[in-house]
């Protein structure tokens, strides 16, 4: 068994009592109950990989949970585990806090997360696949399989993970709208995965295009093209640095040329799937 925390309700007056009741027999009995528990919970599963704290509340945060206690507790018995920060806050707002990345959640970030210092951090959000975070067999508000591919690749291009939320019914069960999205996922990702595993933000100084998203693996750019522009794709300031390019879910040739009807640069490569390039619009 364990102790779930008592979130009281701050907005309505005639509950400020009880919530400051629930809050001290919270904290004290996690205080004198939790730490055994704790220890058991990271010592007897062989090595564990991540553990995922949700979630902080109000003044439920940081050493409310006995925050320090905890990690060093966590640590000591699985030194390699990841954490993530919310022990001291819930999204971005509270940075890495006692743990060692950073979980935006329902949400992707419109750049990049990074620290006071504009140093880059660790970052994963986390999202449903319709509006609910558990079974609910009246929520079918199911997220499309481009939805879906469309996030997943806008996460990998600022360098985050995606944390994909399912809700399983009462006999453990995957509901039906869930399986025909992940399964169309999964076809997409067997294709392109070249694109996805391994793969981060582009590093070549391209602008964030409004055509979609780039991703990048070693040297490999990958161009993910959600929605495709009339005519050819422009890479400003690829030409000349790239030596061949193609359609990664079949290997067949996409057409590079310096130009496109009249349209010229010096440092612009365009890019089409068809030939002959200058009738493909």
């Amino acid at each position: 068994s364990y102790l779930l925390p008592q979130y009281p309700d701050w907005e309505r007056a005639q509950n400020i009592l009880e919530a400051e009741v629930a809050i001290r027999f919270t904290v004290d009995a996690e205080g004198s109950v939790l730490p055994g528990m704790r220890v058991e919970r990271t010592s007897g599963y062989g090595r564990l990989d991540l553990l995922w704290f949700d979630f902080s509340y109000d003044q439920l945060t940081g050493e409310a949970w006995r925050a320090t206690e905890l990690v060093k507790m966590v640590r000591a018995a699985q030194p390699h585990i990841i954490l993530n920060n919310r022990l001291g806050g819930d999204g971005l707002a509270h940075g890495l806090g006692h743990g060692d990345f950073v979980t935006p959640e329902q949400t992707i970030p419109e750049t990049s997360p990074v620290d006071a210092a504009g140093k880059a951090l660790p970052w994963e959000t986390c999202l449903t696949l319709n509006n609910s975070w558990g079974y609910n067999r009246q929520d079918h508000a199911w997220k499309t399989p481009k939805q879906v591919v469309e996030a997943l690749v806008n996460v990998v291009s600022k360098g985050g993970n995606l944390l994909l939320n399912v809700g399983p019914d009462g006999s453990g069960r995957i509901p039906d709208g869930s399986v025909r999205v992940l399964e169309d996922v999964g076809r997409w990702v067997h294709k392109h995965e070249a694109s996805i595993y391994g793969a981060g933000p582009a590093t070549v100084g391209l602008p964030k295009p409004d055509w979609g998203r780039y991703t990048q693996r070693g040297n490999v750019l990958y161009a993910h093209v959600f929605n495709p522009p009339i005519g050819h794709i422009a890479l400003p300031g690829m030409q000349g640095r790239v030596t061949t390019a193609r359609v990664l879910s079949d290997g067949t040739e996409a057409v590079m040329a310096n130009h496109f009807w009249g349209v010229s640069s010096g440092t612009t490569m365009f890019v089409n799937v068809a030939k002959p390039t200058h009738n493909t619009y």
